[in-house]
């Protein structure tokens, strides 16, 4: 399994594409207080975009893999 195929095919994948953020979001309400919802929202998404050029952009993958059996209840 070559999970870089897989993300690969998200990324090209059409359906997908409306699912998929590249952009830092900045979101406040009215008194100027930050709102954190997704992870584009984060201070670490921002710290550590800013440590790449403008042409760059991050690719967060989150993985997943439950291993849980149910005939062990």
């Amino acid at each position: 399994m070559d999970i870089f195929k897989y993300i690969q095919f998200l990324q090209t994948h059409l359906p997908c594409q409306t699912y998929l953020d590249f952009d830092l979001v900045w979101v406040a309400h009215s008194e100027c207080r930050q709102i954190y919802g997704e992870i584009s929202t984060g201070n670490r998404w921002w710290d550590t975009q800013n440590q790449f050029s403008a042409a760059a952009t991050i690719l967060p993958v989150i993985c997943v893999s439950n291993k849980t059996r149910l005939t062990n209840f």
